[in-house]
């Protein structure tokens, strides 16, 4: 079983924050987590440093706090999301496979349905 650091539960909690464009629920974290470890392309290293729930709550009294003390800001989650968005329209191909997408895929990417309409209206530019 890993050590972790406080360092490394507020890297992991940043690192998710910024891969799902918002700060996440712990449950959004767990969720998160699972699938970076499910990837076949995760690698050694990068397994040791995502702490679970209880390794957070070792550090932090509450997930609340420990996502205070990651301190993420607004500017940072608006750059994430808009590294995601492409320069141009989309292409009728992007727009069909973003049409394709089915809704868990849309809600894991934190997006409500209508931010969902929104995108396949306008392209993802507009997030």
């Amino acid at each position: 079983m890993p050590t972790y650091t406080r360092t490394d539960v507020l890297k992991a909690i940043r690192r998710c924050a910024l891969a799902l464009g918002r700060r996440p629920q712990s449950l959004c974290y767990l969720r998160w987590r699972r699938a970076v470890l499910s990837r076949p392309t995760a690698d050694a290293y990068e397994r040791q440093r995502l702490p679970n729930y209880g390794a957070i709550l070792r550090f932090f009294a509450t997930w609340r706090h420990a996502l205070r003390a990651a301190a993420i800001t607004d500017q940072e989650l608006v750059d994430a999301r808009t590294a995601w968005a492409s320069p141009t329209a989309p292409s009728s191909d992007a727009g069909a496979h973003l049409a394709a997408l089915a809704a868990d895929a849309w809600e894991r990417a934190g997006l409500s349905a209508d931010e969902r309409a929104l995108v396949l209206e306008r392209g993802p530019a507009v997030l």
